[in-house]
Formats: structure tokens, C-alpha cells, sequence
């Protein structure tokens, strides 16, 4: 007995030949699988897509109010650091004016209030960079 390669051609050792009767009476094998999905890197016009659509994204949060220009928010919080900022110049004196306590109490709230001051520009200066 003589067996035919699966792609056709020279007659090799394998699966015996089937009769046309045979193969109109066998089921038909399953659809091919799908084309399989690329998990690798994104083409460039995937990127160019991927980006025009994360600034059009940013566009509609910024027409809607919900993305703030980094200048603007640079500017009002350097404001109201100096607004806080003056504030914390005065409070020593009007705690000690307000409450009665000694003045030679002033300068350890001044240190206390000048700590305060610190962490504060401390943390909001990666804000305003």
C-alpha cells in the first residue's frame, strides 16, 4: 500500500489514501482558527493613532473643565503660597496679642510657624517646578 504526504506530492509513509466516497462521508473539520493577534510592539501608525487619540481625549477634558493648563495652576497656587505665606508672618504676634502670652513666647512660635513654612514649600514645590 502506497500513502500521499498531506500536502500532496510523492507518495510517502503515512496515512493510507481515503476513497472520494470516504472523504464526502467524513466530517468536515472546524473552520480554521482565527488570525492570530500581534502582542508585540505597535506599528506606527497604531502609535500615531494611539496618540492622536490621547490628545484629543485631553482636549475634551480641558473643553469640559476636568484637565487645568499647568501654567494656570502653577500661577494660582504660587499665589495663594504668598497669600498663606503673609498670613504665617502675622500669626505669632496675634497669637500672643490675642491670648496674652509673653513676648519672650514669640520667638518659639515664630520657630514653630517657620517650620510650618518649610513643609510647606517643601511639598508644594514639585507642584510649582
Amino acid at each position: 500500500m502506497q500513502y500521499l504526504a498531506a500536502g500532496g506530492g510523492k507518495l510517502k509513509p503515512g496515512r493510507p489514501l481515503k476513497s472520494k466516497a470516504e472523504e464526502d462521508a467524513a466530517p468536515k473539520s472546524a473552520p480554521p482558527p482565527a488570525a492570530a493577534v500581534h502582542q508585540g510592539e505597535a506599528t506606527a501608525k497604531q502609535r500615531r493613532d494611539q496618540a492622536s487619540a490621547r490628545l484629543l481625549e485631553d482636549k475634551l477634558r480641558r473643553d469640559c473643565g476636568d484637565l487645568l493648563e499647568r501654567d494656570d495652576v502653577r500661577q494660582v497656587a504660587g499665589a495663594v503660597l504668598a497669600t498663606f505665606s503673609r498670613g504665617l508672618d502675622t500669626l505669632p504676634d496675634q497669637i500672643v496679642k490675642i491670648l496674652g502670652i509673653e513676648e519672650i513666647k514669640t520667638e518659639r512660635i515664630r520657630e514653630i510657624v517657620n517650620e510650618l513654612r518649610g513643609k510647606l514649600v517643601a511639598e508644594l514645590t514639585p507642584l510649582l517646578s
